[in-house]
């Protein structure tokens, strides 16, 4: 594979040397890119490629994925009570509301663009996982906490 890629840079040097319509190319220019392109293909030929699914786990690729749900949620089915959510890691610590303006405070973890909340305090289920869609939170139950500040 490697002689091949020389090969094709070698010609491809030389045939732009020799091409007719182009002004006479010095001698140096020749040797320079002659010697230069054995690099340029040991270079491309020691290159790592990866996809989608070999991306090492610190690559920036995977960085850019992370959600960032700190914030304050208006929840669907609690109209005019928020819920706002503080980070600590991937830890999150979620306080709010309901209409009968009991405060709650309930906590969670997040992982990727999944968090995991303990209602259990709150008479709630222990495990329920949202996902991010983007705009807010999307519970197992249909409900979704869309995020406003």
């Amino acid at each position: 594979m490697r002689f091949g890629l020389w090969c094709f840079a070698a010609c491809a040097s030389c045939a732009l040397a020799l091409a007719p319509s182009q002004p006479p190319v010095a001698r140096r220019a020749v040797i320079v890119g002659a010697t230069l392109a054995p690099l340029v293909v040991a270079v491309s030929a020691e290159a790592e490629v990866y996809d989608k699914k070999t991306l090492p786990p610190d690559s920036a690729g995977r960085r850019a994925a992370l959600v960032n749900f700190g914030g304050l949620y208006s929840d669907a089915n609690h109209p005019g009570c928020t819920r706002k959510v503080k980070l600590a890691g991937s830890a999150a610590y979620i306080t709010g509301a309901d209409e009968d303006k009991v405060p709650f405070k309930v906590k969670g973890s997040t992982q990727g663009n999944v968090i995991t909340i303990d209602f259990s305090p709150k008479g709630g289920p222990k495990d329920v996982t949202g996902i991010w869609t983007g705009l807010g939170i999307k519970f197992p139950d249909g409900n979704v906490w869309t995020k406003i500040g």
